[in-house]
Protein backbone atom coordinates (compact mmCIF):
# COMPACT_ATOMS: atom_id res chain seq x y z
CA UNK A 1 0.00 0.00 0.00
CA UNK A 2 1.62 3.49 -0.64
CA UNK A 3 2.37 5.99 1.84
CA UNK A 4 -0.21 8.44 0.14
CA UNK A 5 -3.07 5.74 0.10
CA UNK A 6 -2.24 5.44 4.07
CA UNK A 7 -1.91 8.88 5.15
CA UNK A 8 -5.45 9.73 3.05
CA UNK A 9 -6.89 7.34 4.99
CA UNK A 10 -5.60 8.37 8.34
CA UNK A 11 -6.80 11.82 6.99
CA UNK A 12 -10.43 10.50 5.98
CA UNK A 13 -11.02 8.96 9.86
CA UNK A 14 -9.94 12.40 11.62
CA UNK A 15 -12.49 13.91 9.16
CA UNK A 16 -15.31 11.90 10.14
CA UNK A 17 -13.86 12.31 13.50
CA UNK A 18 -14.70 16.12 13.72
CA UNK A 19 -17.85 15.34 12.24
CA UNK A 20 -19.47 12.86 13.90
CA UNK A 21 -20.10 14.89 17.48
CA UNK A 22 -22.50 17.54 15.24
CA UNK A 23 -23.99 14.90 13.77
CA UNK A 24 -24.43 12.68 17.11
CA UNK A 25 -26.07 16.05 18.71
CA UNK A 26 -28.08 16.94 16.44
CA UNK A 27 -29.94 13.65 15.59
CA UNK A 28 -32.11 14.14 18.98
CA UNK A 29 -31.66 18.04 19.36
CA UNK A 30 -34.87 20.25 18.82
CA UNK A 31 -36.32 21.40 15.75
CA UNK A 32 -35.54 24.90 16.36
CA UNK A 33 -31.84 23.89 17.11
CA UNK A 34 -31.31 22.15 13.69
CA UNK A 35 -32.99 24.80 11.79
CA UNK A 36 -30.32 27.48 13.28
CA UNK A 37 -27.77 25.55 12.31
CA UNK A 38 -28.92 24.43 8.71
CA UNK A 39 -29.43 28.14 8.62
CA UNK A 40 -26.11 28.94 9.56
CA UNK A 41 -24.61 26.30 7.10
CA UNK A 42 -26.71 27.98 4.17
CA UNK A 43 -25.62 31.31 4.76
CA UNK A 44 -22.01 29.79 4.01
CA UNK A 45 -22.37 28.04 1.46
CA UNK A 46 -24.14 30.79 -0.58
CA UNK A 47 -21.78 32.94 0.43
CA UNK A 48 -19.27 30.64 -0.64
CA UNK A 49 -20.73 29.79 -4.17
CA UNK A 50 -20.97 33.53 -4.85
CA UNK A 51 -17.51 34.52 -4.22
CA UNK A 52 -15.92 30.93 -5.80
CA UNK A 53 -18.53 29.95 -8.73
CA UNK A 54 -18.25 32.14 -11.74
CA UNK A 55 -21.83 30.48 -12.58
CA UNK A 56 -23.73 31.79 -8.91
CA UNK A 57 -21.77 35.05 -8.92
CA UNK A 58 -23.76 35.98 -12.06
CA UNK A 59 -26.96 34.23 -11.62
CA UNK A 60 -27.40 35.93 -7.89
CA UNK A 61 -25.59 38.91 -9.16
CA UNK A 62 -28.86 41.43 -8.42
CA UNK A 63 -29.96 39.43 -5.01
CA UNK A 64 -29.24 40.81 -1.65
CA UNK A 65 -26.12 39.89 0.34
CA UNK A 66 -28.50 37.26 2.37
CA UNK A 67 -31.88 36.69 0.75
CA UNK A 68 -34.17 34.32 1.53
CA UNK A 69 -33.40 30.91 -0.10
CA UNK A 70 -36.96 31.55 -1.40
CA UNK A 71 -35.36 34.48 -3.30
CA UNK A 72 -32.73 32.54 -5.17
CA UNK A 73 -33.64 30.86 -8.56
CA UNK A 74 -34.34 27.10 -8.94
CA UNK A 75 -31.35 25.40 -10.89
CA UNK A 76 -31.60 22.24 -13.17
CA UNK A 77 -28.69 19.78 -14.55
CA UNK A 78 -29.23 21.04 -17.81
CA UNK A 79 -28.28 24.21 -16.59
CA UNK A 80 -25.54 23.41 -14.51
CA UNK A 81 -23.73 20.96 -16.94
CA UNK A 82 -23.92 23.60 -19.28
CA UNK A 83 -21.73 25.85 -17.15
CA UNK A 84 -19.53 23.39 -15.92
CA UNK A 85 -16.70 25.05 -15.68
CA UNK A 86 -17.83 27.85 -13.83
CA UNK A 87 -20.43 26.29 -11.79
CA UNK A 88 -17.06 24.47 -9.85
CA UNK A 89 -15.70 26.88 -6.84
CA UNK A 90 -12.07 25.26 -7.78
CA UNK A 91 -10.42 26.88 -10.80
CA UNK A 92 -8.12 23.59 -10.99
CA UNK A 93 -11.20 21.15 -11.82
CA UNK A 94 -12.17 21.34 -15.59
CA UNK A 95 -15.22 19.46 -16.96
CA UNK A 96 -12.79 17.99 -19.68
CA UNK A 97 -10.09 16.41 -17.15
CA UNK A 98 -13.60 15.12 -15.20
CA UNK A 99 -14.58 13.28 -18.15
CA UNK A 100 -11.13 11.94 -19.24
CA UNK A 101 -10.79 10.31 -15.37
CA UNK A 102 -13.91 8.44 -15.37
CA UNK A 103 -13.30 7.27 -18.98
CA UNK A 104 -11.25 4.62 -17.06
CA UNK A 105 -12.92 2.09 -15.07
CA UNK A 106 -10.49 1.44 -12.87
CA UNK A 107 -9.60 4.75 -11.54
CA UNK A 108 -13.42 4.15 -9.77
CA UNK A 109 -12.57 5.40 -6.09
CA UNK A 110 -9.50 6.90 -7.01
CA UNK A 111 -9.14 10.61 -5.58
CA UNK A 112 -9.34 12.88 -8.60
CA UNK A 113 -6.60 15.98 -7.90
CA UNK A 114 -5.70 14.07 -5.33
CA UNK A 115 -8.43 15.28 -3.05
CA UNK A 116 -11.87 14.90 -4.64
CA UNK A 117 -14.18 11.89 -5.71
CA UNK A 118 -15.80 12.34 -8.68
CA UNK A 119 -18.48 10.00 -9.56
CA UNK A 120 -21.71 10.14 -12.55
CA UNK A 121 -25.73 10.19 -12.61
CA UNK A 122 -27.43 7.99 -14.76
CA UNK A 123 -29.67 9.88 -17.12
CA UNK A 124 -33.02 9.38 -16.25
CA UNK A 125 -33.58 12.73 -17.18
CA UNK A 126 -31.72 12.44 -20.81
CA UNK A 127 -28.41 14.08 -19.35
CA UNK A 128 -26.41 12.64 -16.90
CA UNK A 129 -24.91 14.62 -14.37
CA UNK A 130 -20.68 14.78 -13.61
CA UNK A 131 -20.58 15.52 -9.63
CA UNK A 132 -17.48 16.42 -7.58
CA UNK A 133 -17.67 15.80 -3.95
CA UNK A 134 -14.52 17.91 -1.33
CA UNK A 135 -13.25 15.92 1.48
CA UNK A 136 -15.76 17.46 4.01
CA UNK A 137 -18.63 16.56 2.31
CA UNK A 138 -17.01 12.85 2.11
CA UNK A 139 -16.60 13.24 5.54
CA UNK A 140 -20.49 13.95 6.49
CA UNK A 141 -22.07 11.50 4.29
CA UNK A 142 -19.57 8.66 6.22
CA UNK A 143 -21.03 10.41 9.34
CA UNK A 144 -24.45 10.42 8.41
CA UNK A 145 -24.11 6.76 6.95
CA UNK A 146 -22.06 5.32 10.07
CA UNK A 147 -24.25 7.11 12.63
CA UNK A 148 -27.74 7.36 11.34
CA UNK A 149 -28.33 4.52 9.00
CA UNK A 150 -31.08 2.36 11.21
CA UNK A 151 -31.31 5.30 13.89
CA UNK A 152 -29.64 4.31 17.21
CA UNK A 153 -29.06 0.89 16.94
CA UNK A 154 -27.82 0.91 13.26
CA UNK A 155 -24.11 2.49 13.93
CA UNK A 156 -23.67 -0.43 17.31
CA UNK A 157 -24.57 -2.78 14.09
CA UNK A 158 -21.64 -1.19 11.66
CA UNK A 159 -18.84 -0.84 14.28
CA UNK A 160 -19.66 -4.17 15.72
CA UNK A 161 -19.64 -6.17 12.80
CA UNK A 162 -16.67 -4.51 11.74
CA UNK A 163 -14.59 -5.60 15.26
CA UNK A 164 -15.83 -8.52 14.82
CA UNK A 165 -14.78 -9.28 11.54
CA UNK A 166 -17.84 -10.19 9.63
CA UNK A 167 -18.68 -9.45 5.46
CA UNK A 168 -20.49 -6.51 4.01
CA UNK A 169 -21.70 -7.24 0.04
CA UNK A 170 -22.84 -4.34 -1.82
CA UNK A 171 -24.52 -5.38 -5.15
CA UNK A 172 -24.79 -2.68 -7.58
CA UNK A 173 -23.53 -0.83 -11.15
CA UNK A 174 -19.95 -1.80 -10.82
CA UNK A 175 -18.90 -0.68 -14.50
CA UNK A 176 -19.03 2.67 -14.19
CA UNK A 177 -18.27 5.81 -11.84
CA UNK A 178 -21.37 6.05 -10.05
CA UNK A 179 -22.18 7.31 -6.67
CA UNK A 180 -22.53 3.87 -4.66
CA UNK A 181 -19.94 1.81 -5.90
CA UNK A 182 -17.04 5.06 -6.16
CA UNK A 183 -18.11 5.41 -2.31
CA UNK A 184 -17.47 1.86 -1.76
CA UNK A 185 -14.51 1.37 -3.51
CA UNK A 186 -13.25 4.84 -1.78
CA UNK A 187 -13.30 2.98 1.25
CA UNK A 188 -11.69 0.00 0.48
CA UNK A 189 -8.65 1.50 -1.13
CA UNK A 190 -8.31 4.03 1.94
CA UNK A 191 -8.94 1.24 4.94
CA UNK A 192 -7.26 -1.79 3.65
CA UNK A 193 -8.58 -3.64 6.84
CA UNK A 194 -12.15 -3.15 5.08
CA UNK A 195 -11.16 -3.95 1.79
CA UNK A 196 -10.88 -7.35 2.73
CA UNK A 197 -14.21 -7.52 4.58
CA UNK A 198 -16.52 -5.48 2.05
CA UNK A 199 -17.10 -6.85 -1.40
CA UNK A 200 -18.69 -5.36 -3.95
CA UNK A 201 -21.18 -7.83 -6.68
CA UNK A 202 -22.47 -7.00 -10.01
CA UNK A 203 -26.18 -6.25 -10.78
CA UNK A 204 -24.99 -7.27 -14.11
CA UNK A 205 -24.25 -10.94 -12.73
CA UNK A 206 -26.94 -14.19 -13.95
CA UNK A 207 -29.04 -14.32 -10.70
CA UNK A 208 -27.85 -18.11 -10.45
CA UNK A 209 -24.06 -16.57 -10.45
CA UNK A 210 -25.14 -14.00 -7.66
CA UNK A 211 -26.36 -16.57 -5.96
CA UNK A 212 -23.41 -18.74 -5.59
CA UNK A 213 -21.10 -15.63 -4.89
CA UNK A 214 -23.42 -14.83 -1.91
CA UNK A 215 -23.89 -17.87 -0.77
CA UNK A 216 -19.61 -18.14 -0.98
CA UNK A 217 -19.01 -15.03 0.64
CA UNK A 218 -21.85 -15.24 2.94
CA UNK A 219 -22.43 -11.40 3.97
CA UNK A 220 -23.52 -10.10 7.63
CA UNK A 221 -24.66 -6.81 6.32
CA UNK A 222 -26.21 -7.37 2.57
CA UNK A 223 -26.90 -3.52 0.26
CA UNK A 224 -28.59 -3.13 -2.81
CA UNK A 225 -31.68 -2.24 -4.56
CA UNK A 226 -35.08 -3.17 -3.69
CA UNK A 227 -35.97 -4.98 -6.66
CA UNK A 228 -32.71 -6.66 -6.46
CA UNK A 229 -33.04 -7.43 -2.63
CA UNK A 230 -36.90 -8.70 -4.12
CA UNK A 231 -35.01 -10.94 -6.45
CA UNK A 232 -32.78 -12.67 -3.55
CA UNK A 233 -35.68 -12.66 -1.28
CA UNK A 234 -37.67 -15.09 -3.91
CA UNK A 235 -34.24 -16.84 -4.01
CA UNK A 236 -33.98 -17.70 -0.83
CA UNK A 237 -37.74 -18.72 -0.27
CA UNK A 238 -36.51 -21.04 -3.02
CA UNK A 239 -34.25 -23.00 -0.98
CA UNK A 240 -31.36 -21.78 -3.39
CA UNK A 241 -29.93 -18.64 -1.23
CA UNK A 242 -28.81 -19.31 1.89
CA UNK A 243 -28.18 -16.26 3.70
CA UNK A 244 -28.75 -15.59 7.38
CA UNK A 245 -27.58 -11.36 7.22
CA UNK A 246 -27.72 -9.78 10.30
CA UNK A 247 -29.33 -6.36 8.15
CA UNK A 248 -30.15 -5.95 4.92
CA UNK A 249 -29.68 -1.88 3.33
CA UNK A 250 -31.79 -0.65 0.88
CA UNK A 251 -31.22 2.50 -1.60
CA UNK A 252 -31.28 3.48 -5.19
CA UNK A 253 -35.22 3.24 -5.69
CA UNK A 254 -38.23 3.21 -3.62
CA UNK A 255 -39.18 0.86 -1.33
CA UNK A 256 -42.62 0.51 -0.06
CA UNK A 257 -43.36 -0.42 3.25
CA UNK A 258 -45.10 -3.52 1.75
CA UNK A 259 -42.02 -4.62 0.50
CA UNK A 260 -40.12 -3.49 3.41
CA UNK A 261 -42.31 -6.32 5.55
CA UNK A 262 -41.90 -8.93 2.91
CA UNK A 263 -37.92 -8.49 3.09
CA UNK A 264 -37.75 -8.45 6.75
CA UNK A 265 -40.02 -11.94 6.84
CA UNK A 266 -38.42 -13.89 4.49
CA UNK A 267 -34.30 -12.35 5.84
CA UNK A 268 -35.30 -12.55 9.60
CA UNK A 269 -33.82 -9.45 9.86
CA UNK A 270 -34.15 -5.50 9.99
CA UNK A 271 -34.15 -3.84 6.14
CA UNK A 272 -32.83 -0.26 6.66
CA UNK A 273 -33.46 2.28 4.24
CA UNK A 274 -31.53 5.26 2.94
CA UNK A 275 -32.99 8.21 0.45
CA UNK A 276 -30.20 9.68 -1.65
CA UNK A 277 -29.48 10.70 -5.20
CA UNK A 278 -25.95 11.53 -6.89
CA UNK A 279 -26.31 15.44 -5.94
CA UNK A 280 -26.15 14.89 -2.53
CA UNK A 281 -25.48 11.12 -1.29
CA UNK A 282 -27.27 10.87 2.10
CA UNK A 283 -30.87 12.96 2.50
CA UNK A 284 -32.88 10.56 4.22
CA UNK A 285 -32.52 7.35 6.65
CA UNK A 286 -35.04 5.03 7.72
CA UNK A 287 -35.62 4.22 11.67
CA UNK A 288 -36.69 1.17 13.37
CA UNK A 289 -40.49 2.61 13.61
CA UNK A 290 -40.40 2.60 9.68
CA UNK A 291 -40.59 6.51 9.24
CA UNK A 292 -38.15 8.21 6.55
CA UNK A 293 -36.06 10.64 8.66
CA UNK A 294 -34.64 14.23 6.61
CA UNK A 295 -30.99 15.02 7.49
CA UNK A 296 -32.15 18.63 7.74
CA UNK A 297 -28.89 19.98 9.28
CA UNK A 298 -27.18 19.24 6.30
CA UNK A 299 -29.48 18.98 3.65
CA UNK A 300 -32.65 21.44 2.94
CA UNK A 301 -35.32 20.08 0.69
CA UNK A 302 -38.63 22.21 -0.54
CA UNK A 303 -41.65 20.09 -1.58
CA UNK A 304 -43.25 22.54 -4.51
CA UNK A 305 -46.23 22.66 -7.04
CA UNK A 306 -45.06 23.00 -10.43
CA UNK A 307 -44.89 26.30 -9.97
CA UNK A 308 -42.24 26.21 -7.34
CA UNK A 309 -44.26 27.45 -4.85
CA UNK A 310 -44.21 25.59 -2.04
CA UNK A 311 -46.58 22.91 -0.31
CA UNK A 312 -48.38 22.35 2.69
CA UNK A 313 -47.45 19.29 5.19
CA UNK A 314 -49.19 16.37 4.57
CA UNK A 315 -49.56 17.42 0.37
CA UNK A 316 -47.49 15.39 -2.16
CA UNK A 317 -45.15 17.54 -3.92
CA UNK A 318 -45.37 18.07 -7.71
CA UNK A 319 -41.37 18.46 -7.67
CA UNK A 320 -38.68 19.03 -4.93
CA UNK A 321 -36.13 21.47 -4.78
CA UNK A 322 -32.41 20.18 -3.21
CA UNK A 323 -30.05 22.13 -1.12
CA UNK A 324 -26.91 20.18 -0.08
CA UNK A 325 -24.94 22.03 2.56
CA UNK A 326 -22.22 19.84 2.79
CA UNK A 327 -20.46 19.73 -0.73
CA UNK A 328 -18.68 23.21 -1.31
CA UNK A 329 -16.57 22.44 -4.22
CA UNK A 330 -19.64 21.94 -6.82
CA UNK A 331 -22.27 23.72 -4.87
CA UNK A 332 -25.93 22.77 -4.91
CA UNK A 333 -28.14 25.41 -4.32
CA UNK A 334 -32.48 24.89 -4.87
CA UNK A 335 -31.85 22.13 -7.56
CA UNK A 336 -34.69 20.69 -8.65
CA UNK A 337 -34.50 16.76 -8.13
CA UNK A 338 -38.00 16.04 -9.97
CA UNK A 339 -39.04 14.06 -6.85
CA UNK A 340 -42.03 13.93 -5.26
CA UNK A 341 -41.93 14.07 -1.49
CA UNK A 342 -44.41 14.58 1.37
CA UNK A 343 -43.40 16.52 4.61
CA UNK A 344 -45.12 14.45 7.72
CA UNK A 345 -45.95 16.87 10.27
CA UNK A 346 -46.51 14.16 13.07
CA UNK A 347 -43.50 13.31 14.73
CA UNK A 348 -41.97 9.57 14.75
CA UNK A 349 -42.43 7.73 17.96
CA UNK A 350 -38.68 6.79 17.87
CA UNK A 351 -37.63 10.03 19.11
CA UNK A 352 -36.13 11.29 16.82
CA UNK A 353 -36.58 14.96 16.20
CA UNK A 354 -35.60 15.27 12.25
CA UNK A 355 -38.32 15.61 9.95
CA UNK A 356 -40.55 12.40 8.42
CA UNK A 357 -40.56 12.31 5.09
CA UNK A 358 -42.49 10.32 2.44
CA UNK A 359 -41.12 9.60 -1.50
CA UNK A 360 -42.33 8.77 -4.31
CA UNK A 361 -38.84 8.28 -6.49
CA UNK A 362 -37.26 6.22 -9.15
CA UNK A 363 -39.04 2.50 -9.15
CA UNK A 364 -39.22 0.78 -12.12
CA UNK A 365 -40.44 -2.86 -12.94
CA UNK A 366 -38.84 -6.45 -12.56
CA UNK A 367 -39.02 -7.90 -15.78
CA UNK A 368 -39.48 -11.98 -15.75
CA UNK A 369 -38.22 -13.03 -19.23
CA UNK A 370 -38.18 -16.80 -20.53
CA UNK A 371 -35.42 -18.47 -21.61
CA UNK A 372 -35.55 -21.29 -25.12
CA UNK A 373 -36.56 -24.01 -21.97
CA UNK A 374 -39.24 -22.30 -20.33
CA UNK A 375 -37.35 -21.20 -17.53
CA UNK A 376 -38.40 -18.06 -15.62
CA UNK A 377 -35.35 -15.47 -15.22
CA UNK A 378 -36.15 -12.05 -13.55
CA UNK A 379 -34.02 -9.50 -14.65
CA UNK A 380 -33.83 -6.42 -11.99
CA UNK A 381 -34.65 -2.52 -13.80
CA UNK A 382 -31.54 -0.91 -12.77
CA UNK A 383 -29.10 -3.90 -14.34
CA UNK A 384 -30.61 -3.44 -17.31
CA UNK A 385 -30.55 0.23 -18.03
CA UNK A 386 -27.11 0.38 -16.61
CA UNK A 387 -26.29 -1.53 -20.13
CA UNK A 388 -28.26 0.77 -22.10
CA UNK A 389 -26.39 3.83 -20.63
CA UNK A 390 -22.78 2.49 -20.30
CA UNK A 391 -22.91 0.08 -23.44
CA UNK A 392 -24.85 1.81 -26.25
CA UNK A 393 -24.56 5.41 -24.55
CA UNK A 394 -28.24 6.30 -24.47
CA UNK A 395 -29.57 8.15 -21.79
CA UNK A 396 -32.95 8.90 -22.98
CA UNK A 397 -35.12 5.40 -23.34
CA UNK A 398 -37.72 3.35 -21.92
CA UNK A 399 -37.90 -0.37 -22.08
CA UNK A 400 -41.49 -2.15 -22.34
CA UNK A 401 -41.74 -6.16 -21.78
CA UNK A 402 -44.39 -6.70 -24.08
CA UNK A 403 -44.30 -10.66 -23.79
CA UNK A 404 -42.88 -13.30 -22.27
CA UNK A 405 -39.45 -12.91 -24.64
CA UNK A 406 -40.03 -9.55 -26.40
CA UNK A 407 -39.16 -6.28 -25.62
CA UNK A 408 -39.69 -2.84 -27.30
CA UNK A 409 -37.78 0.02 -27.25
CA UNK A 410 -37.91 3.94 -27.38
CA UNK A 411 -35.37 6.31 -27.55
CA UNK A 412 -34.05 9.39 -27.94
CA UNK A 413 -30.98 9.37 -29.93
CA UNK A 414 -28.03 11.45 -28.39
CA UNK A 415 -26.95 14.29 -30.05
CA UNK A 416 -25.10 13.84 -33.73
CA UNK A 417 -25.88 10.18 -33.42
CA UNK A 418 -28.72 8.76 -35.92
CA UNK A 419 -31.00 6.63 -34.56
CA UNK A 420 -30.64 3.76 -36.43
CA UNK A 421 -27.43 4.25 -34.89
CA UNK A 422 -28.06 4.14 -31.41
CA UNK A 423 -30.59 1.76 -31.82
CA UNK A 424 -28.20 -0.93 -33.39
CA UNK A 425 -25.81 0.16 -30.29
CA UNK A 426 -28.57 -0.83 -28.24
CA UNK A 427 -29.72 -3.74 -29.96
CA UNK A 428 -25.78 -5.10 -29.40
CA UNK A 429 -25.87 -4.35 -25.76
CA UNK A 430 -29.39 -5.78 -24.73
CA UNK A 431 -28.76 -9.24 -26.99
CA UNK A 432 -25.03 -9.34 -25.06
CA UNK A 433 -26.30 -9.09 -21.33
CA UNK A 434 -29.81 -10.90 -22.26
CA UNK A 435 -27.98 -13.95 -23.64
CA UNK A 436 -25.84 -14.04 -20.27
CA UNK A 437 -29.22 -14.38 -18.70
CA UNK A 438 -29.67 -17.31 -20.65
CA UNK A 439 -32.51 -15.46 -22.72
CA UNK A 440 -33.00 -14.96 -25.90
CA UNK A 441 -35.73 -12.41 -26.91
CA UNK A 442 -36.92 -10.63 -29.47
CA UNK A 443 -36.26 -6.74 -29.90
CA UNK A 444 -37.58 -4.07 -31.81
CA UNK A 445 -37.99 -0.24 -32.27
CA UNK A 446 -40.98 1.44 -30.74
CA UNK A 447 -41.72 4.32 -33.40
CA UNK A 448 -43.05 6.70 -29.84
CA UNK A 449 -40.46 8.10 -28.27
CA UNK A 450 -40.07 7.62 -24.11
CA UNK A 451 -43.47 8.42 -22.42
CA UNK A 452 -44.26 9.70 -18.85
CA UNK A 453 -46.82 7.98 -16.59
CA UNK A 454 -50.22 10.22 -17.81
CA UNK A 455 -51.31 10.20 -14.12
CA UNK A 456 -48.23 10.73 -12.35
CA UNK A 457 -45.90 12.60 -14.84
CA UNK A 458 -43.19 10.40 -14.21
CA UNK A 459 -41.20 8.73 -16.82
CA UNK A 460 -40.33 5.07 -15.83
CA UNK A 461 -37.85 3.68 -17.84
CA UNK A 462 -38.71 -0.25 -17.35
CA UNK A 463 -42.26 -1.29 -17.17
CA UNK A 464 -43.68 -4.31 -17.78
CA UNK A 465 -46.38 -4.06 -20.18
CA UNK A 466 -48.65 -7.66 -20.46
CA UNK A 467 -51.95 -8.14 -21.27
CA UNK A 468 -53.87 -11.41 -21.51
CA UNK A 469 -55.94 -13.13 -19.17
CA UNK A 470 -52.76 -14.01 -16.79
CA UNK A 471 -51.15 -10.53 -16.66
CA UNK A 472 -52.01 -7.53 -15.07
CA UNK A 473 -52.24 -4.61 -17.72
CA UNK A 474 -49.47 -1.99 -17.73
CA UNK A 475 -49.24 -1.32 -14.08
CA UNK A 476 -47.31 1.97 -12.52
CA UNK A 477 -45.17 1.37 -9.87
CA UNK A 478 -46.55 1.20 -6.28
CA UNK A 479 -47.43 4.78 -4.70
CA UNK A 480 -44.89 6.68 -2.28
CA UNK A 481 -43.93 5.19 0.58
CA UNK A 482 -46.58 4.48 3.56
CA UNK A 483 -45.49 4.98 6.86
CA UNK A 484 -47.02 3.41 10.19
CA UNK A 485 -50.03 4.40 11.33
CA UNK A 486 -50.68 7.10 8.52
Amino acid sequence: MALWHLLLGADDLLRWGRQAPSVMWSTHATAEQVRALAQTRFDALLAHARQHSPFYAALYRNLPKRPPIEALPPVSRKSLMASFDDWVTDRAIRRRDVESFIADPARRGEPFLGRYAVWTSSGTTGLPGLYVNDQEALAVYEALLTLRMAGAGGAGFVWRSLAGGERMAMIAATGGHFAGIVSWERQRKLHPWLSLRARAFSVLEPIDRLVAQLNDWQPALLSSYPTMLAVLAAEREAGRLHLNPSALWSGGEELGWVESAHLQQVFGCPVHEEYGASECMNMAFSCDRGSLHLNSDWVILEPVDAQYRPVPPGEPSATTLLTNLCNRVQPIIRYEIGDSVTLLADPCGCGCTLPRIRVEGRRDDVMTLKTQRGRAVRIVPLAIESVIEDQAGVHDFQLLQTGTDTLAVRLVAPPGVPRQVAWHRVQAGLRHYLASQGVDAHLRLDAQKPQADPVSGKLHRVRVALTGPHHAASACPPAGRPVPGH
